[in-house]
């Protein structure tokens, strides 16, 4: 019988022995650096087995906040906001050196058809009445059309050549009083509300709009669905 309780006892204490060297381990564990836990997956089964792979396999990063994560931008993007943001100083810069637009379309094309006759470029055809120049002005979608206005029974006609009046396609015409002293500049362009802006009609008995740009006189007027627009030095 004592021969089992010493057995019995060497073996409580072989237990015992084996729980404090285990609690020894759990410590050791808890205060190295680089714990197991932190390993990546498979990296203890792969140091065991001393392959390449296991040693060399770099360690797993830990996720960004979501804080962070929502901070990052795409490369580049610094660049692009910079762009957009001189773009916009740049417009901004422009619109404030543009003159202010007066909303009156007629004074826009005064201001056109009078720069148009100080340029007086050579002519395209030559003729001394506008049956002649009808041809000539195929290309136009209206027809020429003969003014009833008296202030043009008083000039000859030179010719003409194609032009444009506020981006609409025109025909411009060169004429000259009896004494050949004074040259006139007579426009021809479809008449559109929406583009010109609302015009006297002489058939109505309404009188041409008289206008000055650039030291010239302009009428600006509607016959027969055509604006009229006459420029006198």
């Amino acid at each position: 019988m004592s021969d089992l309780r010493d057995e019995v006892d060497a073996l409580l204490a072989r237990r015992s022995l084996s729980d404090a060297q285990l609690r020894a381990l759990e410590r050791l564990q808890a205060t190295a650096p680089g714990r197991a836990e932190d390993a990546p997956p498979g990296a203890a089964d792969s140091d065991r087995d001393g392959t390449l792979q296991g040693r060399h396999r770099s360690p797993r990063r830990r996720p960004r906040p979501a804080s962070a994560r929502r901070l990052q931008l795409p490369r580049g993007t610094g660049r692009l906001a910079a762009a957009a943001l001189l773009t916009l100083l740049l417009a901004s810069a422009l619109w404030l050196t543009l003159p202010a637009p007066d909303g009156d379309p007629a004074r826009a094309i005064a201001r056109e058809v009078a720069d148009n006759h100080l340029q007086l470029k050579p002519l395209q055809f030559s003729a001394s009445a506008l049956d002649e120049l009808r041809g000539d002005f195929s290309r136009l979608s209206f027809r020429l059309r003969d003014s009833a206005l008296p202030a043009l029974a008083e000039l000859s006609l030179r010719g003409g050549r194609y032009c444009s009046i506020q981006g609409a396609p025109a025909a411009q015409f060169r004429l000259v009083d009896t004494g050949a002293e004074h040259t006139y500049t007579l426009y021809q362009a479809r008449y559109e509300p929406e583009r010109f802006g609302d015009m006297p009609r002489v058939a109505h008995g309404e009188t041409p709009r008289l206008l000055r740009a650039r030291g010239l006189s302009i009428r600006l007027w509607v016959e027969q669905d055509v604006l009229f627009a006459l420029v006198a030095d």
